[in-house]
């Protein structure tokens, strides 16, 4: 991890030294990616160094394939499946916020408002400030690792798991382009490690760390409350009756101040009626819209529907909603491996139930999944809200699979 915040201090310090070189427009963008090279050549020794050749080269690997994804967007006239209007509302919504201060109206929300504060701390330059992306989301293979290592599992499993936290498709795409989706993965995949730290030695700050950032997510998005919530659940078994009741009661207060926490989308509304209105509508982003034909008008819709928008929001596009080459390469590259995480975990069912912390993490991942899976009706936005948890379902599947085969192993033996 030392790497990491090496990595983070470089970006600090290289926006100071543009700031006070103060550099005129015609050369700011020749200087800022000099800076940016010479950043990243130093990390990527470091990350050598401190991983060496066993998971040093993985890790390169995947900071580059991110780094390459910020170049193609900003340098190039490639057409990145995950830069468009989201991107721009973003990088409006923080210059607005960085030239004229604090605004809770600000276009981009929270997001944009976070950036347009960095900006001031950092250098306020739009190739720079999506560089941040960039770093945040090339730590997130690390803590994946990080997380594994809390479980006895062979070291081939770890690079397994590794290599597709790395090289996953839409994840490095993801990372060099300006959305929340970087931040919001790191800062689960951060509660999770925490989580998981907590389920071993039983520290109570592990688990204020989980969900603290846990809930800097759900302010960048509220669907991870549910995170939240599992995690919770987690931390009241065996307490005492005043225990639960003081938890809950900071965590009421936490949400009276914050409501933004988990009640943003819906802040607009005034008729309980268009709640539902809201979960159904959806801008698209890029990809398809898929069940357009269902709408959810009421509780019981939420029942009956409910699984089947699940099965969507996990899996889609389906071979049969591959209509062009985005389509085919989101299923390619994404769907099929959740079909594969999912394939595991039913298989090895039994593994994970019987484990306390597998099951959480399992329980994490489908509530919610679900809770998404009701508000999402289009594959592009699908692909870039399962993709949060991630990680997760990599940590979750790899385990799951590794002492299910190590199971399978010993009753073998054990017959021989």
């Amino acid at each position: 991890m030392l790497s990491c915040f090496a990595f983070a201090f470089m970006y600090l310090l290289g926006g100071w030294v543009l700031n006070f070189l103060s550099v005129e427009s015609d050369g700011v963008r020749d200087v800022q990616f000099f800076i940016i090279v010479l950043i990243s050549i130093v990390y990527s020794v470091l990350l050598f160094a401190e991983y060496q050749q066993k998971y040093g080269i993985i890790l390169i690997g995947a900071f580059l394939l991110r780094f390459l994804s910020w170049y193609l967007d900003l340098y190039t006239e490639f057409p990145h499946p995950f830069s468009g209007d989201d991107t721009e509302r973003f990088w409006h919504g923080a210059t607005v916020m960085c030239q004229g201060g604090w605004d809770s109206s600000v276009p981009g929300g929270i997001y944009s408002q976070l950036l347009g504060m960095f900006m001031n701390i950092s250098y306020p330059e739009r190739e720079y400030m999506q560089f941040s992306n960039v770093l945040l989301s090339s730590f997130v293979p690390i803590v994946v690792l990080r997380s594994l290592n809390l479980f006895e599992i062979d070291e081939k499993y770890k690079k397994a798991a590794l290599i597709l936290i790395s090289f996953a498709p839409v994840s490095w795409l993801l990372g060099g382009v300006l959305l929340r989706e970087a931040w919001i993965q790191l800062f689960v995949a951060l509660g999770i490690f925490f989580f998981l730290r907590y389920c071993t030695h039983d520290k109570t700050s592990f688990i204020v760390c989980s969900i603290a950032f846990c809930l800097l997510a759900s302010l960048l998005h509220a669907g991870i409350i549910v995170v939240v919530a599992v995690i919770v659940l987690y931390m009241l078994r065996g307490r005492s009756k005043m225990m639960i009741l003081i938890i809950f009661m900071l965590l009421a207060l936490v949400l009276y101040c914050y409501p933004d926490i988990f009640l943003r989308k819906f802040a607009a509304v005034e008729d309980p009626n268009e709640y539902f209105a809201t979960i159904n509508y959806d801008n698209g982003a890029i990809g398809s819209r898929y069940l357009s034909n269902i709408e959810i008008n009421s509780g019981w819709g939420v029942l009956f529907y409910g699984p089947l928008k699940l099965i969507y929001f996990m899996f889609s596009p389906f071979v049969w909603d591959i209509s062009n080459v985005s389509l085919l390469f989101l299923f390619i590259g994404d769907s099929l491996l959740y079909f594969a995480g999912f394939a595991v975990l039913f298989y090895h069912r039994a593994v994970w139930w019987k484990n306390l912390r597998l099951r959480f993490l399992v329980f994490i991942c489908g509530l919610t999944f679900f809770v998404f899976g009701l508000g999402t009706v289009a594959t592009g936005t699908a692909t870039r809200h399962r993709n949060k948890l991630f990680p997760t379902m990599i940590i979750v599947s790899t385990v799951t699979a590794a002492y299910g085969i190590m199971q399978k192993k010993t009753t073998n033996a054990g017959r021989t």
